[in-house]
């Protein structure tokens, strides 16, 4: 048999890997299989008893790349030498993905840059592979829910654009004006928009990852709400799992290359 990927090729690259989230970043040395958490944010008001916070990413996408910029400058110590591992969300539109590149190389200098989309980690790490299964990525801003068929993903619902502290708006965006499915009936949504011969697989398979799904019996809630959605004869399993970052900050060489 073949072997696709040879990690000797690349055990002299310098790869400085970057999580961005809504929230936090993470980021740190590929090699050093381990990452510092940083707010991924700024106050812009130094009064005694109040705060006014500005954040670079809206809907889980990064629009003002002015800011983030400065936030990296702060956060961020990168060998301008090194490759720089980025996270990137599902369809971010082709304006946002060019400033990114002036960021990256005009600003930081980098040597080269790679992008990887966050919920394709996940299946990376999971015990049981499956080739059909739904990513849940239950993010600070946004929420992405992701089938995947083969590792590709066929399609995409973004649910919970709005920041909310209250976890359950998350469930039910009505109860706030937002007239938008909550997350249970936006993964019955997007699996509905697959082939039907593999959604019964689908509901076997959900995983749910990101920083909001940490929530005290978030996961049960889930269960919960999206039983009734479901056809009878299909049996529902869904799982927390939040290791993608394991991969990204350590076998992401052997796997992405």
């Amino acid at each position: 048999m073949t072997k696709l990927y040879d990690r000797s090729k690349y055990s002299t690259m310098v790869v400085y890997a970057v999580d961005v989230g809504g929230s936090t970043l993470k980021h740190g040395d590929v090699a050093g299989a381990t990452y510092a958490v940083s707010s991924n944010c700024v106050r812009v008001n130094a009064k005694q008893h109040t705060a006014q916070i500005r954040r670079p990413i809206e809907r889980g996408y990064v629009v003002n790349w002015t800011l983030q910029g400065d936030i990296w400058q702060e956060a961020l110590a990168v060998d301008p030498d090194a490759t720089l591992l980025l996270t990137t969300p599902v369809f971010t539109p082709e304006k946002l993905l060019h400033t990114q590149d002036e960021v990256v190389f005009e600003e930081f200098h980098m040597a080269g840059m790679a992008n990887v989309i966050p919920q394709a980690m996940v299946p990376l790490t999971l015990s049981s592979p499956s080739p059909v299964h739904v990513v849940v990525d239950v993010g600070f801003s946004a929420t992405h829910i992701v089938p995947w068929i083969d590792g590709s993903f066929m399609h995409v619902l973004r649910v919970g654009v709005e920041c909310i502290a209250v976890p359950e708006v998350l469930f039910h965006p009505s109860d706030i004006g937002i007239d938008q499915d909550g997350i249970a009936g936006g993964i019955a949504d997007a699996i509905a928009a697959c082939p039907p011969f593999v959604q019964g697989l689908m509901y076997q398979h959900i995983v749910v990852t990101g920083g909001s799904s940490k929530f005290p019996h978030f996961i049960d809630r889930l269960r919960v709400d999206l039983r009734p959605l479901v056809p009878a004869e299909y049996a529902l399993h869904v799982t927390l799992h939040d290791e993608y970052s394991r991969v990204l900050f350590t076998d992401v060489l052997y796997v992405c290359i």
